[in-house]
Order: C-alpha cells, then structure tokens, then sequence
C-alpha cells in the first residue's frame, strides 16, 4: 500500500478508542489525539525499511541503516513488534501520555500490517517465529489489489470518506461530554 492508504486505513484506530476508555478511566480528547496521532507515525512506521518509502525519502540516512540492516517487510511488519510494544507500555510505562503514545503507536503498526494483508503479496511471515515462511493475507485472491494500482485508489477514496465521519463522530462524542 502507499502511504496515503496506510494513513486513511489507519482510521479503523479510532474504533479502538472504546476499548481504551475501558482501560484508563477516562479518555480526554488531548489523549485522544496523541493516541490518534500515534497511530498514524506508526501506520508508515513499518515501512522505514524500504528505500523508497515516505520517512525514507523525508529522511535519506534512516533508509541507508534500516535497508542496510533489514531486509523489507521482515521484522517490522511481524506481529511480535505490535504486540510486544503494546505490552511493553502496558505493564512497565507508568506516565500516560507515553503509554497512550505507545499503544498509539502499536495499533497503528497492526493497522499497516493488516492493510498489507489486502495486498497481492500479504506479508510473508507476519506470524514469525512461529510460522516463518506462511503467507498471510486477509483476502481471497480476486479480492486483493496491487500496490499503486486503480483498486487501492478507490480504497483509498473509501477510507477518506469513513475517516472523515469517524473523527466527526468521536469529536462530537467528546465535545458531548
């Protein structure tokens, strides 16, 4: 996916705002918004080992480590990343606008991963280390569509649309209370 994509897919974060104002007893929107904002840095985080990614070509010398370390699509985009940050700020950050960042932050890496998953490709051992050479995606084939194709630019178009309800919905919710 391209970034605009992994950015607008990245709207299904503000869905989980329910699960954390069950976690922390209220959810402030400045919260919300550092929790939103997160989840969007983390939505293009996976992909800084690309070459040609948009934090690589913002900023060139992350892209001459990361690729030179790192292989595409390998460990960022396993799901032992989302997770263990996501338990990480959990169980041992005690301050909450960095757990919220964090959590923030991990949701948005699972969402860039899952909008792999609709992809032709998926992600090629997104279960590692226990199924490192598994193919996941969430589609059936004929419903998969091509990185920069005709396909993800409806999805795209799609997603803006429901990312401007989601956040018009949340705001008022908070603007309600």
């Amino acid at each position: 996916m391209i970034v605009k994509t992994h950015m607008t897919f990245n709207s299904i974060s503000i869905l989980s705002i329910k699960y954390f104002t069950t976690v922390f007893d209220s959810f402030s929107f400045s919260q919300f918004l550092i929790f939103y904002c997160a989840s969007i840095i983390g939505s293009i985080f996976p992909d800084i080992d690309e070459k040609n990614s948009y934090i690589s070509r913002k900023i060139p010398i992350i892209s001459i480590i990361t690729s030179s370390l790192l292989k595409h699509k390998t460990y960022t985009h396993y799901l032992f990343l989302p997770v263990g940050i996501f338990v990480f700020s959990f169980y041992f950050i005690e301050d909450l606008g960095i757990k919220i960042s964090l959590m923030g932050f991990a949701v948005g890496i699972l969402l860039h991963d899952m909008g792999d998953m609709f992809t032709m490709n998926g992600i090629r051992g997104f279960l590692y280390p226990f199924f490192p050479n598994t193919n996941i995606v969430l589609l059936p084939c004929f419903l998969r569509f091509t990185t920069n194709g005709m396909v993800e630019y409806i999805v795209l178009a799609c997603f803006s649309v429901i990312n401007f309800a989601l956040i018009f919905l949340v705001g008022t919710a908070f603007y309600e209370v």
